[in-house]
């Protein structure tokens, strides 16, 4: 029976070390844990090497003492046989690293550096042997790898961390200065943050390694705590301080809820936390955009009347939280193309309904949303359960209701809804519209089961998602399109028959020939004018779930007659509901594989219209993305 544990811990040893497979299994059965195999594996990486290979690797990479001595002898200062500051820089430019840069305090850790910028001929000859290295080119390549363990292997960067104080604080001195210890922190703790090295570890649990899994102190935390020591005026900070902040940061979840105030915390963290765990909003806000790009267009019309503006972000109300928009995702503007009586533009409309974004502020009464939480919006943000009406349909955004294609909005609490895990940005911006609107179509009076038969028309986005939802619960999918190619795509995602409507114009008399003559149990009608084929496609008493109008062909009128004779259900979509969304949700993370959203091209946010254009021709397949932020 394969180790799921054994073999996770082997993908995450190869990652932090480069070493084959082989090796990591070696280094993992013999030494257990994954952080003691690790340090293993830099302290002596031929251990379980044969002897006589171990010799000849030995001979072959044994660094140059020599050349070692030369290169020392190169950055030294005149009359002295020692490297200083002037040296240094000139070392840093040759191997193109800043002097400021984190990595160099590894480089001090191996190098035995008493003193910053300063090294002594033992420590430099015996710390650039010891990493292998005798040229700049090794060197540079030394540089890589230090950076990649200080970042995601906690022992490693735990050694570093405590080497970190003795080397920055003034001789004599017992304490660093305020000043000096935020320089270093602000060095150290993103890089074990981002990398895993300081990966939140449940005192229950073995010490994590690898991985950005931090369930407890963020990045935004780390502002926290210097601007706590600024209004704190702190002028020094212990050894004790220093020590235990990084045990502290292990440990602590995002919350700050499970602090033990009886533990012997130093006082300082104490008082840290008693700000419970929010800053104060003078600290807080210190952060919050108080502008925002966003697009606007002036007067229904084209897209190619979409103009970028500075407006200001608004100040937050009681219940309401502002987020980053990292992402957003297109669908056809029909706000742009017909002039709807109840559009409210009023002097601007800001476009888009679909977006992903990260919360980077929340007002009062709110307490199921923290900062750095990663959100969805619902389309209709008032949408919240239940079937729509004229109040949910008038918060609808990027038409009745300001859009999202700007850098930050505020939304209800209420109207957000959590990311999957396993999603980008990008992939989870195309859920609130096509994928909710698939959802609700298939999970709707009569839920589509294992064994149904489900046709969709084209490959937009909400068809793809159809698509998917539908293979990932059982149903057989038959998908038509214009072209072989996007067919293709249909087939990869599951679709079990296709039809090209161009080679098959009656592709309804095909698909009950699939169905041998019964008819479908769904049908995800986007065409509008595709109606009567879709309802000759049906079998009796099946769902049309009518969502949009693509076709330009003209439904025949007596259509009524139709509907009647097949006992059709014919159910007009507009999108779905908060609670919906997160149902939808569940079933995404319950099949990853069979839903990830499919994405056929991404656009900056100053290609915007580029981004439209790409939609308006139709060649698409899936979902059409603007990354709004870079970061």
């Amino acid at each position: 029976m394969v180790d799921k544990k054994m073999e996770e811990n082997i993908v995450q040893f190869c990652a932090i070390t480069g070493a084959p497979t082989r090796d990591a299994r070696k280094f993992l059965e013999h030494h257990g844990r994954l952080d003691v195999a690790v340090d293993a594996y830099f302290n002596n990486p031929n251990q379980f090497a044969s002897s006589s290979k171990s010799r000849k690797q030995e001979q072959s990479a044994a660094p140059s003492t020599s050349k070692i001595n030369a290169l020392f002898d190169k950055y030294k200062d005149e009359g002295a046989d020692e490297i200083s500051i002037d040296g240094t820089i000139k070392l840093c430019q040759d191997l193109e690293v800043d002097p400021e840069d984190v990595v160099m305090l590894a480089v001090a850790y191996e190098l035995k550096s008493t003193r910053i910028g300063e090294w002594n001929r033992q420590g430099w000859v015996d710390g650039w042997k010891s990493l292998g290295a005798d040229s700049l080119p090794a060197m540079t390549a030394s540089l890589s790898k230090l950076r990649k363990q200080l970042s995601s292997d906690s022992s490693y960067f735990a050694k570093v961390y405590a080497y970190t104080f003795e080397f920055a604080k003034s001789e004599g001195q017992r304490s660093l200065s305020a000043e000096t210890a935020q320089a270093f922190w602000n060095l150290l703790l993103p890089l074990g943050l981002q990398g895993g090295a300081l990966s939140h570890v449940d005192e229950d649990q073995d010490v994590s390694m690898g991985g950005t899994g931090n369930d407890g102190f963020k990045e935004e935390h780390v502002q926290w705590w210097f601007d706590f020591l600024t209004e704190k005026k702190l002028k020094g900070v212990s050894k004790d301080t220093w020590s235990m902040f990084r045990d502290f940061i292990r440990t602590i979840d995002s919350q700050f809820k499970k602090y033990d105030a009886e533990a012997a915390w130093p006082s300082t963290i104490d008082e840290f936390v008693d700000l419970d765990p929010i800053p104060p909003p003078s600290i807080l806000q210190m952060s919050v955009p108080q502008t925002t790009r966003e697009y606007v267009l002036s007067k229904v019309g084209s897209y190619q009347d979409l103009r970028i503006q500075e407006s200001k972000v608004p100040k937050l109300r009681a219940g309401e939280v502002l987020v980053k928009v990292h992402a957003v995702s297109l669908q056809t503007p029909i706000f742009l193309l017909l002039p709807l009586p109840d559009l409210r533009i009023a002097g601007k409309l800001v476009p888009c309904s679909d977006m992903a974004g990260e919360v980077i502020a929340v007002g009062e009464d709110v307490d199921q949303w923290k900062i750095g939480d990663r959100v969805c919006s619902n389309f209709s943000p008032g949408h919240l359960h239940g079937d729509p009406n004229e109040a949910t349909s008038a918060t609808s955004l990027g038409g009745q209701a300001p859009g999202v294609l700007t850098e930050y909005r505020s939304f209800p609490s209420q109207a957000l809804v959590r990311i999957p895990d396993h999603l980008t940005y990008a992939q989870a911006s195309t859920l609130p519209c096509a994928a909710v609107t698939a959802y609700n179509a298939l999970y709707g009076p009569r839920p589509v089961k294992a064994g149904d038969y489900v046709l969709v028309l084209g490959t937009g986005g909400v068809s793809i998602f159809a698509l998917q939802l539908a293979v990932a619960s059982g149903a057989t999918v038959i998908a038509t399109s214009s072209s072989d190619e996007k067919l293709k795509v249909a087939a990869k995602l599951g679709a079990k028959h296709l039809i090209n409507y161009r080679k098959t114009p009656n592709w309804a008399k095909e698909v009950k020939r699939i169905t041998n003559g019964v008819g479908v149990d769904h049908v995800i009608e986007v065409g509008g004018g595709t109606l009567p084929k879709s309802l000759d496609s049906l079998r009796m008493g099946g769902y049309i779930h009518v969502i949009g109008v693509v076709s330009q062909d003209l439904a025949e009128p007596n259509l009524v007659i139709t509907i009647i004779l097949k006992a059709a259900n014919v159910r007009g979509i507009q999108i779905g509901s908060v609670a919906q969304f997160k149902d939808m949700n569940r079933l995404l993370e319950a099949y990853p594989e069979k839903t990830t959203p499919v994405i056929d091209k991404v656009f900056s946010f100053e290609n915007a219209i580029d981004a439209y254009a790409h939609l308006e021709s139709q060649t698409h397949v899936g979902k059409v993305v603007i990354e709004v932020a870079k970061d």
